[in-house]
């Protein structure tokens, strides 16, 4: 399957580090900057999701963060976060999983897109209010 992300984030100052937390799925860092602070949630993000993807169990691990899945596909208008699960693309020649996360929207987001070797799952879209 493929998992296209879309979190909301938090990031403070804390005396001389910077904290970034992602509430939707429990995962925090710190680092010396608000750069360094954000680069390492996507990657903690990142692991976060293919952890559970190795493991089979993203649609459990969703829904005990909060998360509802929607069997119309369609997330609520006001949504904070989205996960989508889609039918995996064929696998590339050199086996290689793109993960490609990023801050935007001024930083109040993480989106990415992790393509799986996994085999064999619908499409889902999951989402908290």
């Amino acid at each position: 399957m493929d998992v296209k992300i879309k979190l909301f984030i938090k990031y403070r100052r804390d005396g001389r580090a910077w904290i970034a937390v992602c509430p939707a799925i429990d995962v925090a860092t710190q680092s010396d900057t608000k750069t360094g602070a954000l680069s390492g949630l996507s990657e903690a993000v990142s692991l976060w999701f293919e952890s559970c993807i190795s493991r089979g169990v993203l649609h459990e691990a969703l829904q005990e963060c909060g998360f509802k899945r929607s069997e119309t596909g369609l997330a609520p208008e006001n949504a904070d976060n989205v996960v989508q699960t889609l039918p995996a693309e064929a696998p590339r020649k050199d086996n290689s999983k793109p993960i490609e996360f990023r801050a935007a929207k001024g930083n109040q987001f993480v989106e990415g897109f992790i393509s799986s070797m996994v085999i064999g799952d619908s499409q889902y879209q999951y989402a908290t209010v």
